[in-house]
């Protein structure tokens, strides 16, 4: 059996066009906006795209969410607010943040639940996701600003486990992966590192987290964020009514993919037999031990005619000369690639005409279009909750009077030259010391000097403090 890897090619080209380059979610200022602050919140979200690596760089997981989306119909996404600090706290008794922005998360299709009667995570009344996770690290989970533990229903979810339910994590979902190569899924079976099922229900207004095992509610919470939505993104190419997932693109090729692979095996298995062919024996004329094919081979016969080769008609090539393009291009066509035949001849060759080739290329283009604008719709979605947490976590901190970035890209460097914020000034108290100074030689000195001096008593007009350690 030969796999014709049609599905898995057609999806990595996909990919590659949508996702060539790094995408950007962009404020746009509307009529009578202020510019500055558009410009200001875009640098902003700009630093925070790069900052946000907790499972690889936006680009790997958008490209992740891009390809699950193919191929299970949508694709979601948790979109928090992380507080990250270091275990061991400095001299003044405080813990050093290692990480304080926004975060984006790809979540597994099979751990996600969402309400059946909306369309989109937008007008869902609950979305639930469930996750395993260590017993020891729902003990470190204290809330950043008051201390307190996140989970209150923590102990008694331990009362539970310690009458000894267990918590069946392989009876629920298989490792795939684990299982192609034959190893063992061990995740939940450590005595030493207990782990537990937890399921996290988001709504609008509550989220709520329990463990469906131990029948227990570990918390109950208001929505902590004030946009006030299901902090969750989701990314869906095909719609299909009554249905929130939507329609994998995979799934309605798939016979085609089956009728490629079956014709390429099957003609695989002509030419073997064209190499080794059945043969015909007269009984009792030859040793039929001796009839082998290799090399200096001999056969022990008693007439020259007592082993035939079986003679094929060999049309199986012609049909699959004709067959196999036929299968690829109706393939192509239904993913939206390159809507013509597997043949020799040069698309741009005399064969086709220009028309042709332009009208070819338009079709792979426009379903690239439709792709990238829903694409386009779930990084906006993204963004604007970005937007809304760092209003409401930017400087939640009272201690917290500056935040300090860097400005990414050319362009927005350039902005904020022309804005003037990098702009040197020299004070009123330099002036009187230069002054001052020029008093002080009697007033002879040329004015090379006295430009030194200012240059050197420059300070930048909007000063950015750096940490000296």
């Amino acid at each position: 059996k030969v796999n014709a890897p049609l599905v898995r090619t057609s999806l990595l080209e996909k990919n590659a066009r949508l996702l060539n380059s790094k995408l950007k979610g962009r404020l746009i200022p509307r009529e009578g906006g202020d510019v500055a602050k558009a410009n200001l919140n875009n640098a902003i979200l700009d630093y925070q795209w790069d900052s946000a690596q907790h499972g690889g760089s936006m680009l790997d997981k958008w490209a992740m969410m891009d390809m699950d989306t193919r191929l299970y119909g949508s694709k979601f996404a948790l979109t928090s607010w992380l507080y990250e600090t270091r275990d061991d706290e400095d001299e003044k008794g405080e813990k050093e943040v290692v990480f304080n922005g926004n975060e984006f998360e790809p979540l597994d299709i099979r751990d996600c639940g969402i309400d059946s009667s909306c369309q989109n995570i937008k007008d869902a009344k609950w979305f639930q996701h469930r996750k395993w996770v260590f017993v020891e690290d729902l003990d470190n989970k204290k809330d950043t600003l008051t201390g307190k533990p996140i989970y209150p229903g923590l102990k008694e979810l331990k009362s539970k486990m310690a009458e000894g339910v267990s918590n069946p994590v392989d009876s629920e979902r298989q490792s795939r992966i684990l299982e192609l190569k034959g190893i063992q899924d061990r995740k939940g079976r450590d005595t030493a590192f207990p782990m537990v099922e937890l399921v996290t229900e988001y709504r609008k207004e509550r989220w709520i987290t329990f463990a469906p095992l131990y029948n227990v509610i570990l918390r109950d919470i208001k929505n902590p964020y004030k946009h006030g939505q299901i902090p969750v993104v989701q990314l869906k190419y095909y719609k299909i009514q009554d249905d929130p997932i939507g329609e994998s693109e995979v799934e309605p090729v798939l016979p085609l993919w089956r009728a490629a692979v079956s014709t390429l095996c099957g003609f695989l298995d002509e030419m073997n037999i064209k190499m080794r062919p059945p043969l015909k024996i007269i009984e009792g004329q030859a040793r039929i031990e001796t009839i082998v094919y290799g090399p200096e081979a001999q056969w022990i016969v008693n007439s020259q005619d007592a082993v035939q080769e079986m003679q094929s008609t060999g049309q199986i090539i012609n049909f699959f000369q004709t067959t196999w393009p036929a299968l690829v291009s109706a393939f192509n066509t239904a993913m939206g690639d390159l809507s013509q035949g597997v043949s020799n001849i040069d698309p741009l060759g005399g064969a086709k005409t220009a028309t042709e080739v332009k009208a070819t290329v338009k079709q792979q283009n426009t379903r690239d279009q439709k792709n990238q604008t829903d694409l386009s719709g779930a990084i906006t979605d993204m963004m604007m909750m970005w937007q809304s947490n760092n209003k409401q976590f930017l400087f939640a901190n009272s201690k917290t009077m500056q935040y300090v970035l860097k400005i990414v890209g050319p362009e927005a460097f350039a902005y904020f030259k022309q804005a003037g914020l990098h702009e040197m000034e020299v004070t009123n108290e330099v002036m009187q010391m230069i002054g001052d100074n020029i008093m002080s030689q009697g007033g002879n000195m040329n004015d090379m000097d006295i430009n030194e001096m200012v240059r050197a008593g420059e300070t930048p007009k909007n000063p950015v403090f750096m940490n000296p350690d």
